[in-house]
């Protein structure tokens, strides 16, 4: 069930007009953790579609997450069970692995042009609704999975009508959760919290 979800939120700009003359795009995203301290620790890959209509964008994406577990989160602190996942305390050495899809809105803007003096760059801000899906080597047994948003800026480059290369932030928020040991369980004892701050490079190609 989860699977057709996933592929139509991610087809959803060309779903949501066929008969559109606007602008068509593919983008591939690769970002490392905004903050110094966490360069090394995140990696993210991802591959995103748009379709343009006057005023603004319609936007997806799936994305591979990977890296340190204090690069985007931190231990839960509830402790009312013995199963709560306050007692699970997970290092800096801790490793991750995500799945992230979602779908959403993005505008434009020819500020940047305005102040360059310039036809050839533009920004564009972006906002999702976000899936993830969890698995960290500390509990591998275990998946966790949530609803969550992202918002993107990115300043970029139009070498020609066909391509353009940019460089953005992100910023991912996630609350997921794991399935309940015991009937009744309290989604607050079972739940993590990942938020990352990212930047890094697009390639993207318009037809």
């Amino acid at each position: 069930m989860v699977k057709p979800v996933l592929l139509t939120a991610f087809l959803f700009p060309f779903l949501l007009s066929a008969q559109t003359e606007d602008v068509r795009r593919i983008t591939l995203t690769y970002q490392t953790g905004a903050n110094p301290d966490h360069f090394d620790r995140l990696a993210i890959y991802e591959l995103g579609v748009g379709l343009k209509f006057k005023n603004f964008w319609g936007e997806s994406f799936i994305a591979s997450l990977g890296g340190n577990f204090d690069a985007v989160a931190s231990n839960a602190d509830s402790l009312a069970s013995p199963s709560s996942e306050g007692y699970f305390r997970r290092t800096g050495e801790t490793s991750f692995k995500s799945l992230q899809m979602g779908m959403g809105l993005g505008m434009e803007s020819a500020w940047v042009n305005e102040t360059l003096e310039t036809t050839s760059f533009y920004e564009r801000a972006k906002t999702f609704l976000t899936y993830m899906s969890v698995k960290d080597s500390f509990r591998p047994r275990e998946r966790y999975s949530g609803v969550g948003f992202r918002a993107d800026y990115g300043i970029h480059y139009r070498y020609s009508s066909f391509y353009h290369l940019g460089f953005g932030f992100s910023y991912r928020f996630s609350p997921v959760r794991r399935s309940p040991k015991f009937a009744g369980e309290n989604s607050s004892e079972r739940s993590l919290l990942f938020a990352s701050f990212s930047a890094g490079v697009d390639f993207s190609l318009f037809f």
